[in-house]
């Protein structure tokens, strides 16, 4: 099912954006490497330009020490997502888990209908060839025959119905099943029926706690009072701690280069 893979595929992009978001939350660690080399040009008539060059390396690490609570709903907001995600890969396989049986057991209900009419059918042909022999010894009369071949070609325009709503339901569970090789549907025709033992109030209370679309339209609004939350926090205060430690220096090219922290 193409439909359950782009699913999965949204809840793996869901699982990167909370990583995402919480890496926000650590410290960031950066190694910086400059190198300049120039001159410097005399204004003065007569003077001397003098070459130079500076290096500095090291490692800059900052935190963020508050972003007016921006992290923290970022954080929440892309769990949120994740959830959604899940949830919806939850209901884009029931959904092909139910077309799939409502496919397979009209496949089964077409099936046990084609094989009563084959029954029907054969009985029909057998009356019908007993009625011509009684019409050629004269014991029944023409409008009898006639009768008993309309009742016989009604018998076959059904079964032949039936073949036909045979193939489509077998179509349409192979659409189903998405296969590119052609696949051999064996069909079980026996169906047990059992009473449900749930009551209407019963599966409304269900429906209301277990109701996957009303789910996520809950988490759906909670992700965007989470947006909300993000853009007021850019009128918020922000407090950021960053520090560099390493070596560098500097000197004329006529001069050794020291480095020193």
């Amino acid at each position: 099912s193409r439909a359950v893979n782009i699913a999965r595929e949204e809840i793996r992009h869901a699982e990167l954006k909370v990583r995402e978001a919480t890496r926000g939350l650590y410290p960031s660690v950066i190694a910086k490497l400059d190198r300049t080399d120039g001159n410097i040009n005399s204004l003065e008539t007569g003077g001397v330009d003098a070459g130079f060059r500076e290096t500095e390396f090291g490692v800059q690490v900052g935190q963020s020490l508050y972003q007016g609570g921006k992290f923290k709903s970022t954080l929440g907001q892309a769990n949120v997502k994740l959830e959604m995600a899940r949830r919806k890969y939850e209901k884009t396989e029931q959904d092909l888990i139910l077309d799939v049986k409502k496919a397979y057991y009209n496949l089964v209900s077409s099936r046990a209908n084609l094989e009563e009419q084959g029954k029907l059918l054969r009985e029909a042909e057998s009356i019908l060839e007993e009625v011509k022999n009684k019409h050629s010894l004269n014991l029944v009369t023409k409008e009898e025959l006639l009768n008993v071949r309309s009742q016989h070609n009604q018998v076959l325009y059904e079964k032949i119905s039936e073949e036909k709503d045979y193939s489509l339901a077998l179509l349409t569970l192979k659409q189903l099943l998405n296969l590119d090789e052609p696949v051999s549907v064996e069909v079980d025709t026996h169906l047990d029926f059992q009473d449900l033992g749930v009551s209407l109030e019963q599966s409304l209370e269900l429906a209301g706690e277990h109701n996957i679309d009303l789910a996520v339209s809950k988490l759906s609004v909670e992700f965007a009072e989470l947006g909300k939350e993000i853009a007021g926090s850019d009128q918020n205060f922000k407090i950021d701690l960053t520090g560099f430690y390493g070596r560098g220096g500097g000197a004329y090219k006529t001069e050794e280069l020291k480095i020193s922290d």
